[in-house]
């Protein structure tokens, strides 16, 4: 990890890729996937590391370009970038909103009748979505597991403190981006001009958010019911089954949403937080055997760029390496 943020500064310094990515802990996911992927291939720890570096700072420089062209249309400027690894999916969720509906008919400018309206405030629809999940998952799991788990807690009370908790830390996090915004961008002025001309900050996934808070749930509802749909298809197919965790799906469906409504209003948040929801399905699935070679069955990662690069790496690497 260490290494390969060097390296991304030297790519972002010495070609025209001029992202630097500050998300650390993407960075330390990537850093140890690559290790379990070299490690796979029966390559010692000082090649891991040489080879694992330079990849990661390509990575760290090469997927925020990706995914620009669709943060312009975002934030209006091409001043930060996103730094999260699903760009792959990202970018395919703005090309598909571009093919499926118009950006004039955004979701944050949806008139909805009546009482519907109170949905246009995030807070609220946040709170009801999220909150929906919860109460489904507290039925099925029944009373007595429900408040073992809340130390005593009612137990239809506790997913409402639990939707309420999200809600009120998403709250947090998209005031927090606000706030950082305002400082990272200056910053990274004196960055650009004095170390790395034309830097910019590759930034976490909710530096979106407040762009377009309604399609952050529309994304988050469309993606979790394509996971949803895979894992049925799974079950039926016989194969390792993917369940799609609220969390990672939240984060992930959310930007999708942002990126599809950018080019394509509503619908495009709809398509291309479905598409993303189904992607991180099925990438895991494949990327999962690999794992097991390693000895950690059970395990996988979910975003569509360490499916991407996990996968290339062993297969090509299988050719190389005896």
């Amino acid at each position: 990890m260490f290494i390969g943020f060097i390296c991304n500064l030297l790519v972002a310094r010495f070609t025209k890729f001029k992202y630097i990515f500050l998300t650390g802990q993407h960075n330390l996911y990537l850093a140890a996937l690559l290790t379990v992927v070299l490690k796979a291939l029966g390559l010692g720890n000082t090649i891991t590391i040489l080879i694992g570096s330079i990849i990661l700072g390509f990575a760290a420089a090469i997927f925020p370009a990706i995914a620009q062209p669709y943060m312009r249309k975002i934030t209006k400027n091409d001043e930060i970038a996103m730094g999260h690894y699903v760009t792959l999916a990202y970018a395919l969720s703005g090309w598909i909103g571009s093919k499926v509906g118009n950006p004039e008919q955004s979701t944050e400018k949806l008139k909805l009748p009546g009482w519907l309206s109170i949905f246009k405030d995030y807070v609220v629809s946040v709170s009801i979505s999220i909150g929906a999940f919860y109460y489904i998952s507290a039925i099925a799991a029944g009373k007595e597991a429900v408040e073992t788990l809340s130390g005593g807690v009612n137990w239809l009370v506790y997913p409402i403190f639990q939707a309420f908790t999200f809600t009120a830390a998403l709250y947090i996090i998209i005031t927090g981006v606000r706030m950082f915004l305002g400082e990272i961008v200056p910053a990274f002025v004196g960055i650009s001009e004095k170390l790395i001309p034309n830097a910019k900050p590759a930034l976490d996934c909710p530096v979106v958010f407040p762009y377009a808070p309604t399609a952050t749930v529309i994304g988050f509802i469309s993606a979790y019911i394509g996971g949803l749909l895979c894992m049925v298809i799974f079950a039926a197919m016989g194969v390792t089954v993917i369940i799609p965790v609220a969390i990672p799906y939240f984060f992930i469906g959310a930007t999708a949403g942002v990126f599809g409504n950018a080019t394509g209003g509503w619908k495009g948040a709809i398509a291309g937080g479905f598409v993303t929801g189904i992607l991180i399905a099925v990438g895991p699935a494949l990327l999962y055997p690999i794992m097991g070679k390693i000895g950690l069955s059970g395990t996988t990662f979910p975003e569509t760029d360490f499916v991407a690069v996990g996968l290339v790496v062993y297969y090509l690497g299988k050719l190389f390496v005896r």
